[in-house]
């Protein structure tokens, strides 16, 4: 497969989903056949005979640009995309270095309702917001925020990143303005994270994408969310209102921090900009306050210095 970026040569498929699937690849002048692939190749179906309308994978590569800026390049919360290209009247595809597995695969792993220790959830928190706050700092809102989109690196070491943008969206026009809110919106994203405001057809912006973030970390800490398998909008909407009133609701085991990043983006109007230096200062506090990582390994223990391969392990 030839495209911009170089060519690819493509074996067998890893996951699929709502914009097509994925397949493992390698450069064509990487080695033989039996070496190990370093590349994910996302591959969608055109919708036309021209092979246009690919709208997801040209969100995506469009959110890609904006994010290879020097200024997003210090601690790197995104895999490198590397090319892309079109097999005309067919598919557009995108080729980008191969990740390790996501959270939700993790989670699987270790059980339906298994509970990440203090220290790992919140450790995840620092680096998910670190994604975001890279991803907002590039006018872009990320719509979707759950754990099947963050990934270890390959080998599962080497950080934390954010994947799929299909479902992104500009807040910020061309003058670096916020973009004025729609009237009336739908459910964008995965109903069980859709922040409040979503549930109320209200347009997204940075506060939702936090909101969240804070459900995801709740639900890694606590195990499983009250709504979980529930699929009728209204009584999720229900569930998060009493959540909103109350953080009793959130349990005893709760990180503060968790507490403290849905409080925040609670408080936020809609064109607010979060404070995300507060936010992270605050997780970083919060760890600095958790008991050391036990020598031995821990299964609900993820290793701090994998989440931020250049920091030092928070003590």
């Amino acid at each position: 497969m030839e495209g911009e970026g170089g060519v690819w040569r493509v074996g067998a498929p890893l996951a699929e989903g709502g914009f097509g699937q994925i397949y493992l690849a390698q450069p064509r002048d990487a080695g033989g056949p039996d070496q190990a692939p370093t590349v994910a190749i996302k591959a969608e179906l055109c919708r036309d005979e021209d092979g246009e309308a690919a709208s997801l994978l040209r969100v995506e590569r469009r959110v890609y640009a904006s994010l290879a800026q020097p200024a997003e390049a210090e601690r790197r919360r995104f895999l490198r995309l590397l090319g892309w290209g079109r097999v005309p009247g067919r598919v557009h595809w995108l080729a980008m270095e191969l990740g390790g597995r996501n959270l939700a695969e993790l989670k699987r792993t270790l059980g339906t309702d298994f509970q990440f220790s203090e220290r790992s959830a919140v450790s995840l928190g620092l680096a998910m917001l670190e994604a975001l706050d890279q991803m907002h700092s590039s006018g872009w809102l990320h719509r979707d925020v759950k754990p099947s989109n963050f990934c270890l690196g390959r080998d599962n070491r080497d950080g934390l990143f954010l994947l799929d943008f299909g479902l992104a969206r500009r807040w910020m026009d061309a003058e670096g303005r916020h973009r004025l809110g729609r009237i009336q919106c739908g459910v964008r994203g995965t109903l069980r994270y859709a922040s409040v405001h979503v549930h109320l057809g209200q347009d997204m912006s940075r506060r939702d994408d936090l909101a969240s973030l804070a459900y995801l970390l709740a639900e890694q800490r606590l195990g499983r969310l009250p709504w979980r398998r529930l699929q009728d909008k209204p009584t999720v909407l229900d569930h998060k209102a009493q959540w909103a009133q109350s953080v009793d609701r959130w349990g005893p085991a709760t990180s503060p921090a968790i507490l403290f990043l849905y409080r925040h983006c609670r408080a936020l109007a809609f064109a607010d900009a979060p404070d995300y230096e507060a936010l992270k200062e605050t997780i970083q506090d919060s760890l600095a306050l958790l008991p050391p990582p036990p020598t031995k390994k821990n299964h609900n223990q993820i290793q701090t210095n994998t989440l931020h391969p250049q920091t030092k392990p928070y003590q």
